[in-house]
């Protein structure tokens, strides 16, 4: 934990990849030679300085916010292609999802419904909505073609410096941040088509259950709920949302 809050917080800014563990033993051998001493802030800022090391402020980090942009739009993007004339119909069930977000207590929330019912276009409504009220957020389709097996990796995978996680937690600076995830239903051992990435997906689950005020909206067919264990089980922890039928 120790260290991924490390990955969280901080960089090296010779460009090198950052090693927790390292800044982590420097961090007690400064404590250690310290004894007797005050420390504070600055003195900690100042002697990771000496070693390339800084502390990362991605809330105002224009790169980071322009990176997260590009991947929002690209699957809003990906949804909207696939539209009848490219027109969204409002969903009753993007409303009602952000407003659990913004004023639940569930971590975990998730869209369920039958095949070709609409849970990526009430996905994609929920991105815009966010996207519009300030939440920093990012959506993750679990289709996506990778080898990956952690968050970090997913993350670069995405052209992101680190995982999802620590990218919101960062701009979020102890704000509400919101993850977004699409096509769970990939990961699925009955009809998944994307199994092999569950390694990294639990991984990305590590992550989010130190993150306090981190939420995530979750998007799969019944279908795999029902008859896989492992997203069964993560299902029974969110609120679910059924997506309707649109005549109803």
């Amino acid at each position: 934990m120790v260290e991924r809050e490390i990955a969280r917080e901080f960089y090296r800014y010779d460009g090198e990849p950052i090693d927790q563990a390292s800044v982590r033993r420097l961090l007690a051998e400064f404590i250690v030679d310290s004894l007797g001493q005050e420390i504070d802030r600055q003195k900690i800022l100042n002697r990771l300085s000496e070693e390339h090391i800084a502390q990362r402020d991605w809330a105002l980090d224009r790169n980071i916010q322009q990176l997260v942009s590009q991947r929002n739009n690209t699957y809003l993007k990906q949804v909207r292609d696939r539209l009848i004339n490219r027109v969204a119909i409002p969903r009753r069930e993007a409303i009602e999802a952000f407003r659990r977000i913004t004023e639940g207590n569930d971590q975990f929330g998730l869209f369920v419904g039958v095949a070709g019912l609409g849970k990526s276009c009430a996905t994609a409504e929920l991105l815009e909505k966010l996207i519009d009220a300030g939440i920093p957020c990012l959506a993750l389709r679990m289709d996506i073609p990778t080898g990956e097996v952690t968050a970090r990796g997913l993350g670069r995978k995405l052209n992101l410096p680190t995982s999802q996680i620590d990218v919101l937690n960062g701009m979020a600076g102890g704000r509400l941040s919101v993850l977004v995830i699409d096509q769970l239903d990939a990961l699925s051992l009955v009809s998944g088509r994307n199994q092999h990435i569950w390694q990294a997906f639990e991984d990305l689950l590590e992550e989010i259950r130190t993150c306090k005020n981190l939420k995530v909206w979750l998007a799969c067919r019944d279908f795999d709920l029902e008859h896989d264990q492992r997203l069964r089980s993560l299902a029974e922890k969110a609120h679910q949302i059924h997506i309707a039928p649109r005549w109803i």
